[in-house]
């Protein structure tokens, strides 16, 4: 399985680095209403770089947990997606929606799922962890696509998004 992307690399190691910080620092998040014990749908905040001058919300990373490997099935419901949203801007944003799609050919839907931060201070960004994906059918490849809604007052919005292409080797053994 090969991701065509140049910043593949740069992706990982924030990804990374990001999970390496929230392991080392054993953050435990309280599961919300209605979802099962160890669960984590997103973390905790984490501070990143100097805020810009107004409103600014970033997509800067996505990626699988567990890391996708060479034969991995996307459709055995144990994957889920990663992504990591930065508030750039000078003030804290609320209610920001991570919105992840799954596409196959011709821009088929075959995965859509949502998530809300519901609170990023400026400066901080946050790993939002998107559903299992259960019921994927097999494709030789797949696009995905994620975004960030845009918040209140924000004009720079071509940092909010991000999209993928995911090529599936389909022969046999």
């Amino acid at each position: 399985m090969r991701v065509c992307n140049r910043g593949r690399q740069a992706l990982l190691l924030g990804i990374s680095l990001l999970v390496v910080f929230q392991a080392a620092c054993q953050l435990v998040d309280t599961p919300a209403p209605g979802k099962p014990a160890g669960v984590r749908t997103e973390s905790p905040p984490i501070a990143l770089v100097a805020p810009a001058s107004g409103p600014d919300v970033a997509v800067t990373a996505v990626d699988f947990e567990p890391p996708l490997k060479p034969g991995a099935n996307l459709a055995a419901g144990d994957i889920s997606l990663l992504v990591a949203v930065d508030n750039r801007g000078d003030r804290r944003e609320k209610d920001i929606q991570v919105v992840a799609q799954i596409l196959g050919k011709e821009e088929e839907l075959l995965y859509s799922d949502a998530r809300v931060v519901d609170s990023l201070a400026a400066g901080e960004g946050r790993v939002v962890q998107l559903g299992r994906l259960a019921q994927l059918p097999l494709r030789s490849s797949y696009t995905i696509k994620v975004w960030a809604s845009a918040v209140p007052g924000e004009t720079r919005l071509e940092n909010n998004a991000k999209t993928f292409r995911v090529q599936i080797s389909l022969s046999s053994p």
